[in-house]
């Protein structure tokens, strides 16, 4: 059972010892691929009278009500000395017993007026209680389920743009990496982290629409081919705006060209129009390429690279973005 299932059990048997005839409870909820009840809460009983926390399905009185569908009330010594009438009724909701709810009462239910009837009322709500919030862990648990897929599936798409250059794929990871400690510097949440790494690894995701005659052409581009090669952004946003799961992480690939002073592609927006996750790789993105060997150049010192895009403060790059940025990178040289 999850937490969130826990959390409401716990819930509902606070309100239930709220109710001055009842000392102590738990509750069990029925694992149908396991046949067993499974405790989810207990509150009240002295250690030596607490039970197994999983006890087979049809076993013992618990077992019997969740079969049947019937409570059973007896009385039975709790603790050393003391006797308390033990109640165990059926979480039944809409027809379907969902588990069985213990209760160990001061005195038998009929010799309080209207008390069956609380109980009645009790272990309905609490049936229908739990059912929402197992509903909602089953809900978690594949929202969970789908964004690790996500992430697997973007993992693989990087390293698949990625294969024929591996220099490429280690400038994509590490870009994602910095993106993100600058995120959490400027207070990203946990949700745009996540959103924001996705992008990093997808930036160049529109590349695979260019051709290979301009992706590999040794010397320097035409402008005409120019002209392709500042598509890719867009190429980047028609590829995952049909994905409901990655559209969110679509400002990197779509928007880390643009540049603060309005001079960046495709749409030449400037200063906050540029969504902050992209800002952020923006820098990233240049200060590991200056660090990086490529063809046509040697690579740069981190302090040079960090010299050279300090010197695009407020005209290509964000200056507050960039300040943390860089006391990213400092910090981590200093580590």
């Amino acid at each position: 059972m999850t937490q969130g299932s826990s959390t409401v059990a716990n819930n509902v048997l606070e309100g239930m010892l709220a109710q001055p005839e009842i000392t102590a409870g738990a509750i069990y909820l029925l694992d149908e691929r396991k046949s067993t009840l499974e405790q989810v809460a207990c509150k009240g009983l002295p250690e030596d009278s607490a039970r197994e926390p999983s006890i087979s399905a049809g076993e013992g009185r618990l077992g019997r009500v969740a079969s049947t569908g019937r409570p059973v009330i007896s009385d039975v010594q709790l603790g050393d000395d003391s006797m308390s009438v033990h109640c165990v009724y059926p979480l039944n909701d809409r027809g379907t017993v969902r588990g069985v709810l213990e209760a160990y009462l001061s005195a038998p239910p009929d010799s309080v007026p209207g008390f069956s009837r609380v109980l009645d009322v009790l272990t309905t709500n609490a049936a229908a209680t739990l059912r929402g919030a197992q509903e909602l862990d089953a809900l978690q648990q594949s929202v969970r389920a789908a964004d690790e897929s996500y992430d697997k599936f973007v993992d693989a798409w990087s390293q698949t743009l990625s294969c024929r250059d591996e220099t490429r794929r280690k400038h994509s990871l590490r870009a994602a990496e910095l993106t993100l400690e600058t995120g959490r510097e400027l207070g990203l949440s946990e949700t745009d982290l996540v959103h924001a790494r996705r992008g990093a690894l997808l930036h160049d995701v529109g590349l695979t629409r260019v051709p290979e005659s301009i992706l590999e052409k040794p010397g320097k581009l035409t402008e005409s081919e120019w002209e392709i090669m500042r598509l890719h952004p867009v190429y980047s946003y028609e590829m995952l705006q049909h994905i409901p799961a990655l559209y969110p992480a679509i400002d990197i690939p779509y928007c880390h060209h643009e540049r603060w002073n309005g001079t960046g592609y495709p749409r030449g927006i400037e200063g906050t129009e540029i969504p902050l996750s992209a800002r952020i790789f923006a820098v990233a993105d240049v200060w590991i390429a200056l660090c990086s060997r490529r063809p046509y150049r040697s690579e740069i010192s981190p302090q040079e690279a960090s010299t050279v895009v300090s010197d695009a403060s407020g005209s290509l790059f964000d200056p507050q973005v960039l300040e943390v940025f860089l006391g990213v990178v400092r910090d981590a040289d200093a580590a």
